[in-house]
Formats: structure tokens, C-alpha cells, sequence
């Protein structure tokens, strides 16, 4: 083989090098999530898709959309009997009350160091000190009749932060108010 037969082999194996970690370094900081249930609507509906950027606590503000690990994951659904009556036969069976999915997403209402939002979250009304602690979130579902966030447990931990919503991928649902473009 000549000279410029391995220089272009070379040249190849390189570029291909560099599109491979290029690759690699991309799915490290981002990650496609899809949403699952009615809590953030209208910004975002079950079955869209976003992009998540991995991020620090320090960069998130509030008015962020957030991903973070569901602190519940891994744990069984809550179950409830629900008495079924039809005119025919009224019956009683477990009923699933909700699902626990492995993400939440929610929009970040307080960050540390911001006031503790005590008007608009009852959970937080009796908490001690006047700003949101260190390592510590306030999340609130855009749909407050269906979502589950900081209104009934408080705060959430920054160790369950996945990352900051960066864009929505393959959707057509109605754009969110804000979504961070840092």
C-alpha cells in the first residue's frame, strides 16, 4: 500500500475516533425522556419527549423544567379498594391509585436561598427558617390538580436531580412558558 493509501486509512480511523468520543461525551451530558401523565400540562402532555441537559443544582433557576429520579421508584404502587357498581353487579377489586414512573418532571418554583413559597405550598408552611435550605428544591406540576410535587412532600433532594429541560424532541404539544436555554 502507498503512502497516501494509509494516509487516508489514517485520516479515516482518526475521524471516525473523533465522531465516536464526540458521541460518547453527547449522551453523557444530555438524555431523551418522555413524560408520562397529565401534571405538567399544558407545557408538556404524556408521550412528548425531551431533551435533558445533566446539570448542577447551582445552575438551575427557578421557572426551570427539571428531571429528576422519582424518589418513590422501586417502590410498589399504591393500591386502594374501589367499590365498581354496575346496575347489574356491584363488585370491590384493587385498584392502582397511580404508577410509580422512575422520573418526575416538574417546574422548579424555589432554589437554595430563595424564600421559602409557604403561601403557595402547604407542606412547607411549617418548616423552619425562611429560605429554601442547601441542596433542596421546591417543585411545582404546571397542572396542580393532578400533580403530585413539593405542595404535598415538601422539598425534593438535590441527589434525585437528573438535569434541566433543554428542548422537547418529536412533539406537538403546545410550548412551554419557559424552558432553559443555557
Amino acid at each position: 500500500m502507498d503512502s497516501l493509501g494509509w494516509g487516508l486509512g489514517l485520516t479515516f480511523a482518526l475521524a471516525l475516533g473523533v465522531l465516536g468520543a464526540a458521541a460518547f461525551l453527547i449522551r453523557r451530558r444530555y438524555v431523551v425522556v418522555s413524560v408520562r401523565g397529565a401534571s405538567m400540562e399544558p407545557a408538556f402532555r404524556s408521550g412528548d419527549r425531551v431533551v435533558v441537559r445533566r446539570v448542577a443544582l447551582a445552575q438551575i433557576r427557578a421557572g426551570d423544567v427539571v428531571v429528576l429520579r422519582n424518589p418513590r421508584a422501586g417502590q410498589p404502587a399504591a393500591a386502594s379498594l374501589r367499590t365498581l357498581t354496575t346496575p347489574e353487579q356491584p363488585t370491590t377489586e384493587p385498584v392502582q391509585l397511580h404508577e410509580i414512573v422512575p422520573w418526575v418532571i416538574k417546574r422548579v418554583r424555589a432554589v437554595p436561598g430563595d424564600a421559602v413559597p409557604r403561601d403557595e405550598v402547604t407542606s412547607l408552611r411549617d418548616v423552619a427558617g425562611t429560605a429554601v435550605p442547601p441542596g433542596r428544591l421546591v417543585l411545582l406540576g404546571d397542572n396542580a390538580a393532578v400533580s403530585i410535587d413539593s405542595r404535598q412532600h415538601g422539598y425534593y433532594n438535590e441527589e434525585f436531580l437528573l438535569g434541566i429541560v433543554v428542548r422537547r424532541s418529536g412533539s406537538a404539544s403546545v410550548p412551554p412558558p419557559r424552558i432553559s436555554r443555557r
